[in-house]
């Protein structure tokens, strides 16, 4: 069951951020899943012409003028509209906008891999010394060690 957080109480609480993440990459993995296509002059267009619907009757549902659909699609093409558009069109044929930012891999995997990537650049001085399994050991206590405030500090 995915839970509501408090995210400013989260940000200040390294457990509350772990759960957090976790829940939303239950949400995410559903997301990560689907599989886009292209609509080259957009969805507004696309699902206008699936309606069998004008320009001009998108524009009386939405009491616009024609033109300024033209205007909207092309601009929904170009990736400029504003989502508040976006929605009034998409209402105005009976659907709705589904917005997300969906992470290339999940959120404990991005974090994770920003920890090793700060523990090995921590590391490296020493490294030369140690024996392989030494390395993997020191390796994996230094990243567990890596305050969440460093994440996003370092490496950029």
């Amino acid at each position: 069951m995915v839970t509501v957080y408090d995210i400013n109480h989260a940000m200040n609480n390294d457990a509350e951020a772990t759960l957090m993440r976790r829940d939303m990459d239950v949400i995410i993995k559903q997301w990560r899943n689907l599989k886009t296509f292209p609509t080259p002059r957009g969805w507004i267009y696309a699902l206008r012409m699936a309606l069998g619907m004008t320009a001009a009757d998108l524009a009386k549902r939405m009491k616009q003028s024609p033109i300024s659909i033209v205007s909207l699609e092309a601009s929904e093409a170009r990736g400029t509209i504003q989502l508040s558009t976006l929605r009034k069109a998409a209402k105005a044929m009976n659907c709705t906008v589904v917005y997300a930012v969906v992470p290339r891999y999940s959120l404990e995997h991005i974090v994770k891999n920003r920890r090793q990537r700060i523990a090995m650049k921590d590391l490296m001085p020493i490294m030369g010394s140690k024996s392989i399994q030494e390395c993997r050991e020191l390796l994996r206590d230094f990243t567990k060690r890596v305050k969440r405030k460093r994440v996003w500090r370092e490496l950029d």
